[in-house]
């Protein structure tokens, strides 16, 4: 998951912060730790 982030701290610097947004959302149940 650590690569999955990295890549959307790039989308996010692109302005796609909705996106990353909605992946951190859809990782919740499976990373409780975030």
């Amino acid at each position: 998951i650590l690569a999955t982030l990295n890549l959307s701290s790039n989308k996010f610097k692109e302005g796609g912060a909705k996106h990353l947004a909605n992946a951190l959302r859809n990782n919740e149940v499976m990373s409780p730790s975030l």
